[in-house]
């Protein structure tokens, strides 16, 4: 067996606990990127030949299949090569998982995975990409997809709100997605808090919850913005503004080794926890041993199941997340039930809209 890889027959033995705690309701992956958001530059086209495929490159689309599962998905992201050879490998990457997307292509992940539903989440860079509209176009008319919303950072202070309302009407978004270090936010900054501050009261008026990325971001278009989201900044926002969920994504710890997580990333997110009561977390991107550290400190109550597909395969995040469980001392049955069924409906909500009084 490689060190790197799960135990075959333990990933087998959680197929039965997930497939349980699937029948008791539907379970939601509340992390999934239909398109790539770091790199960009894909343009996709129907494929006549299999609807609800559609294809960036050509060439035939092979559904995803079971198969080894990493401990962590790191070990599969070039490791300890040097920052150049990791940004070529991650360069591969995507255009290998973002070589098609659809709603068929996204539906053959979440069945593997035994998932019913999930929040889709666009991630805009300079002015307005056209990432919410290709998205309601491609998934719109499909219940088995939510779609989340991004305020462009070119939009003016004064014009968020309406922006935002204007992406509910028009798309039914329910979600808003904030990504510091794409958007550009440096929360060490003034203007920038307030930037934050008018968006989660933005999304509150609107009833929309919110999740935000959470850790360093390695691949940042600009390297100055690479820890724009770690917790030391997310510290200096009022999260309590928003009075919906807020989903501090990746629980804080993308892009810090496993090992590192206890120590500098969970305790600024217990204190972050126990001053803002609408904050909770997803496990997006983790692997078994930084799962387990979290579910120990945090419990399972404030935890949603978020795979940050395409990025990641949401079947290897649930399996991770099973076992991770076990690890951390919790029924898995049990804990499965409320991280992947109860807690990320509590976020994506109604989605009912009310007047946006002083945001």
């Amino acid at each position: 067996m490689n060190a790197l890889t799960l135990d075959p027959e333990a990933t087998r033995a959680t197929q039965a606990s997930i497939a349980r705690a699937r029948a008791a309701g539907p379970f939601v992956d509340a992390h999934v990127h239909p398109f790539d958001v770091l790199v960009g530059g894909h343009r996709y086209r129907s494929r006549p030949d299999r609807p609800g495929v559609y294809g960036a490159y050509g060439g035939d689309y092979q559904p995803p299949r079971r198969g080894d599962v990493a401990r962590d998905p790191a070990a599969r992201e070039g490791g300890a090569l040097s920052p150049e050879l990791a940004a070529k490998f991650f360069l591969l990457t995507v255009r290998r998982v973002y070589a098609h997307t659809g709603p068929t292509v996204l539906a053959d992940h979440l069945e593997l995975a035994h998932i019913d539903r999930c929040l889709l989440l666009p991630v805009t860079r300079g002015g307005d990409d056209g990432q919410l509209g290709l998205m309601s176009e491609m998934f719109g008319d499909d219940p088995r997809f939510v779609l989340g919303a991004c305020v462009p950072d070119t939009v003016p202070d004064d014009r968020v709100a309406d922006t935002l309302a204007a992406m509910v009407d028009a798309h039914d978004a329910r979600v808003l997605k904030i990504h510091p270090a794409v958007s550009g936010i440096d929360l060490r900054e003034a203007p920038c808090r307030a930037r934050m501050e008018r968006l989660l009261r933005a999304a509150g008026a609107l009833r929309l919850g919110v999740v935000v990325h959470g850790g360093l971001s390695p691949q940042a278009p600009d390297p100055e913005a690479v820890a724009f989201g770690a917790l030391d900044r997310l510290e200096q926002v009022d999260w309590s503004l928003a009075g919906t969920p807020v989903v501090i994504a990746h629980a804080g710890a993308f892009g810090y080794p496993a090992g590192e997580v206890g120590e500098r990333v969970l305790p600024a997110l217990e204190g972050l926890l126990g001053r803002h009561g609408n904050l909770r977390v997803d496990v997006a991107g983790l692997g078994v041993e930084a799962m387990a550290a979290v579910l120990e400190r945090v419990g399972v109550s404030r935890v949603l199941f978020g795979s940050d597909a395409l990025y990641y395969s949401p079947w290897e995040t649930m399996v991770r997340l099973a076992l991770a469980l076990e690890s951390a001392g919790f029924d898995v049955v049990d804990g499965l039930r409320v991280i992947a069924g109860r807690n990320p409906v509590e976020l994506l909500g109604p989605g009912e809209k009310a007047p946006c009084d002083g945001c």
